[in-house]
């Protein structure tokens, strides 16, 4: 029987490469009920990683489906985590455990609450909830696999990664995971297969988005051509100058060629502008404390 053709292939490889503003100005009609949810809960999600939270905040209330409703919850959540306001955090963090208290198994429900338990280092909690689900999604196995990367179980990735190409091998997504556990294992052969792949999604999207740039720049510093990865991260820049993701690397790659101290800082200032939460920020800033803390021996 033939492989049935899905509408939405366009649209949510556009998303999974990062090219946000064309999932929302799509122009895709659905024929389905179904298909027509999928592509505003991409649309939605789109805007989200844009930071628009208040747009999906104000438009969806109880009454939309639950997967809408999931969906503000993470953008409430996001909000208040860039502004620090722990009780709104609170606040999500129950109604994920009354959701859950109901047993509920709608994959995009469980992503979006795994993806809020990610971003509290919740990595037990996501990976218990996206067991259930993970072999009927593929957005939620990618981030299953993505967390099992984190925790350094490489092991358990691989497996994953084996187990998913069985049936998803030609998704863009699929192809974007399988280059996290290339770049997590290591090694010449790995980085030039990760390369190859973010080339060849560029090829076949037809849009090189700042995540494939940002994606080839990582491969080119791991096999510590720093020159070649800076001229691809600045090309990154120049399409989206607010990336986290391409300004962290910048930051990265400029120290390992020895760049101007004053150029880094550059980057670093532009990062904690656009996200003042970003990990690299609170690291950078826990080691700026502890290093005055301990010159203050010296001095006193």
């Amino acid at each position: 029987m033939a492989e049935e053709f899905d509408e939405l292939h366009i649209i949510k490889n556009n998303f999974y490469v990062g090219n946000f503003p064309l999932v929302i100005n799509d122009n895709t009609n659905p024929s389905t009920q179904q298909g027509r949810l999928e592509k505003q809960c991409l649309i939605f999600r789109s805007l989200i990683a844009l930071k628009q939270y208040q747009k999906i905040i104000e438009e969806v209330n109880d009454n939309h489906p639950e997967e809408f409703c999931a969906i503000k919850l993470l953008a409430q959540y996001l909000s208040a985590k860039e502004t620090d306001n722990k009780g709104d955090i609170e606040n999500v963090l129950n109604t994920i455990n009354n959701v859950l208290s109901n047993s509920n198994t709608n994959p995009v429900v469980i992503l979006m609450f795994a993806i809020i338990y990610n971003h509290e280092e919740m990595i037990t909690e996501a990976l218990q909830i996206l067991e259930k689900v993970k072999n009927r999604n593929l957005e939620c196995t990618a981030l299953y696999i993505q967390l099992l990367i984190k925790i350094n179980r490489t092991d358990l990735a691989q497996k994953e990664v084996t187990q998913m190409k069985s049936w998803a091998d030609d998704a863009a997504l699929a192809q974007l995971t399988e280059t996290w556990l290339n770049l997590a294992l290591g090694g010449d052969r790995k980085y030039q297969e990760s390369f190859y792949i973010f080339e060849e999604l560029s090829q076949s999207i037809n849009s090189v988005s700042p995540k494939l740039l940002t994606g080839k720049a990582i491969c080119k510093m791991h096999a510590s051509n720093f020159a070649e990865a800076e001229k691809l991260l600045l090309e990154s820049l120049n399409k989206n100058s607010n990336d986290p993701d391409t300004l962290v690397n910048l930051i990265i790659c400029s120290r390992a060629q020895g760049k101007p101290d004053e150029l880094v800082e550059k980057y670093i200032m532009h990062l904690n502008e656009v996200c003042p939460n970003h990990p690299y920020i609170k690291d950078y800033e826990e080691k700026l404390t502890l290093f005055d803390n301990a010159a203050k021996r010296y001095t006193q």
